[in-house]
């Protein structure tokens, strides 16, 4: 963000049964960074819950990213929400 250079390492893991996938930081910026994803079906699509806690290793860093947190949010949903249709519309062609 910005001035700041970082980089952390997250482990994934997907529960194909559960529907769910969950991300925990290894190493890096955050003193902690979790979320869990987990899918369930509705009609012909199904339904996101998204879930994410964190804080920052650095009370700096945490409080200039921290202003930018919404945003960063919002693009994330918006580029899934973008990359689902996409591969929607490609199972039906």
């Amino acid at each position: 963000y910005k001035a700041f250079r970082e980089r952390y390492t997250s482990r994934v893991v997907l529960d194909p049964a559960a529907r769910t996938i969950s991300v925990n930081q290894t190493e890096g910026v955050f003193k902690y960074l979790r979320n869990d994803w987990r899918f369930t079906a509705e009609g012909e699509g199904c339904r996101i819950d998204f879930s994410i806690e964190f804080e920052f290793k650095n009370r700096l860093l945490g409080a200039v990213a921290g202003q930018a947190f919404a945003h960063v949010m919002t693009r994330m949903s918006t580029a899934f929400e973008a990359r689902a249709r996409a591969i929607a519309r490609s199972d039906k062609a």
